[in-house]
């Protein structure tokens, strides 16, 4: 292997490396549900520290971290793991807490999830997947014949040539 090779192969390991060296799984939880626990912890903890509230203290946000994963929402949730959220708190409590009291408060998800603690970062996750998949003209027909009295149909706009300009006009 020359000096070049040796380099660019350096180069696309720093790339990936950092990334998955970062993000340590707790055993028996997989990627989508570490990332979806700790979303739904960022919101547990936005409303257990009625956020946004100006009088935060960090004893505040450290008393919440600890209760947390307690939430019922961990318990009632096939998706969601406390086991996640205990791991994601006891590795990133330092800035969970640092970021909840410094940073904008509707963007704690990003901070939390993304940029701290790598739960999502690179996984596409349910939410945004296209939710017109299976949106067929069959569909459109049902809605129209349950919904017909409240839809405005139009004439089609025919594209001709330049002589016909009048009727166009009409037309629109």
């Amino acid at each position: 292997m020359n000096a070049w090779e040796a380099a660019a192969l350096l180069a696309v390991l720093s790339i990936f490396a950092p990334v998955s060296a970062v993000l340590v799984l707790p055993k028996g939880v997989n990627r989508t549900t570490y990332c979806e626990s700790c979303l739904a912890t960022v919101q547990e903890l936005k409303s257990g520290l009625s956020l946004p509230s100006p009088e935060l203290s960090k004893s505040t946000v450290e008393k919440e971290l600890r209760k947390v994963c307690q939430a019922q929402i961990f318990k009632e949730s096939k998706l969601l793991s406390a086991k996640a959220c205990k791991h994601l708190v006891d590795i990133n409590k330092g800035p969970f807490v640092e970021v909840i009291l410094t940073e904008n408060k509707d963007k704690l998800e990003a901070f939390l999830c993304y940029e701290h603690s790598k739960a999502c970062t690179g996984l596409k996750r349910e939410d945004f997947r296209d939710k017109t998949e299976g949106f067929h003209d069959t569909m459109v027909e049902e809605i129209l014949k349950r919904e017909g009295q409240k839809v405005r149909r139009v004439k089609p706009v025919h594209h001709g040539n330049s002589n016909n300009m009048a009727f166009r006009k009409e037309e629109l």
